[in-house]
C-alpha cells in the first residue's frame, strides 16, 4: 500500500518525520522509500507505561493488542522462533516471529509494543 493511500484512508497524521514516518495516535507507519508502507509499530518501544500504549487501540486479526498476554499470543501464533529479554525495558520479554516479520514486547505479561513489517 502506498503512503498516499494510507493517508487517504487514515487522514492526516498527527506528526511526520520527512517522507518516511507517519505518526498517528498510538501507532507509527514507516516507509523505506517514502512511497510504500513498510512497517507498522504500535505502543512504545522504550516504555511500557507510556501514554502511546494506552492510545494504541490496534488489534491483529487474531485479536492481539496492547495488554494481551503471552498465552494469547502463543495461542494465536504458536511458539515464537525467537524469545529474548528486551534490552530496552528491564524485565521485559520480546517474542519474535521473523518469517512473519512481527514482534511483540511484553512487561508483566502484557503487550506494550507490537511491530509488523514487510520483507525488503
Amino acid at each position: 500500500m502506498s503512503f498516499e493511500e494510507v493517508q487517504h484512508l487514515m487522514g492526516q497524521p498527527d506528526y511526520t518525520m520527512g517522507e518516511r514516518v507517519l505518526q498517528y495516535n498510538g501507532f507509527v507507519l514507516t516507509s523505506r522509500d517514502g512511497k510504500t508502507l513498510a512497517a507498522i509499530a504500535c505502543g512504545d518501544l522504550n516504555r511500557a507505561d507510556s501514554p502511546f500504549v494506552v492510545r494504541c487501540i490496534c488489534r491483529t486479526t487474531q485479536g492481539i493488542g496492547m495488554g494481551s498476554s503471552s498465552l494469547q499470543i502463543l495461542t494465536a501464533y504458536g511458539e515464537p522462533p525467537v524469545q529474548v529479554q528486551d534490552e530496552t525495558v528491564p524485565e521485559a520479554t520480546t517474542l519474535r516471529y521473523p518469517s512473519d516479520f512481527m514482534e511483540f514486547r511484553l512487561k508483566d505479561d502484557k503487550v506494550y509494543f507490537m511491530y509488523f513489517g514487510s520483507s525488503r
